[in-house]
């Protein structure tokens, strides 16, 4: 139990510095999160459901608003928007890893729209991705690329689509 507390002490603190991120952008915030299995226990995974399947998410954001650092924005084919994300040095660091050791596993991203996370696309990890993208491919609508807009760059057009 002793060396149980001081990890539970730091995804506490984990989940109040993402609260605080999103709070400090206005609500908003990006985050995607990792599958995880049942028996991790319901205070490290939430139960959600992708494609009528139930699956368990990590509660602890793989990446977040702060490992990005330009996007470009698209038409998804359902109506809504879609980004392009290119990480940081450390989210593209971070994703390789995971990509690396994950494969077949879901990747899910949540946005946070004034205080209330909503899951709105996930990925299936199927390589090892170096380059540091990440494509969220339906779920943003406009209110979210003017947030976004306020504190990432945007990507290069030309590039984007690489």
């Amino acid at each position: 139990m002793k060396r149980l507390l001081p990890f539970l002490a730091l995804l506490c603190a984990i989940a109040v510095c993402d609260s605080y991120a999103a709070a400090k952008r206005g609500g908003f915030a990006l985050s995607f999160h990792l599958q995880g299995i049942e028996q991790d226990g319901e205070k490290f995974v939430f139960k959600d459901e992708i494609n009528g399947k139930t699956v368990y998410l990590s509660r602890i954001p793989t990446l977040t608003t702060d490992d990005i650092e330009s996007f470009h924005p698209f038409d998804a084919r359902n109506g809504t928007k879609g980004a392009v994300i290119q990480l940081n040095r450390r989210g593209t660091q971070h994703l390789e890893s995971i990509s690396a050791t994950a494969s077949g596993r879901y990747l899910r991203a949540i946005i946070t729209r004034k205080s209330k996370p909503t899951p709105i696309d996930y990925v299936v990890i199927d390589r090892t991705v170096t380059d540091g993208r990440l494509v969220v491919w339906k779920g943003l609508n406009d209110d979210d690329i003017k947030s976004m807009d306020k504190y990432f760059k945007r990507l290069d057009p030309r590039t984007a689509s690489r």
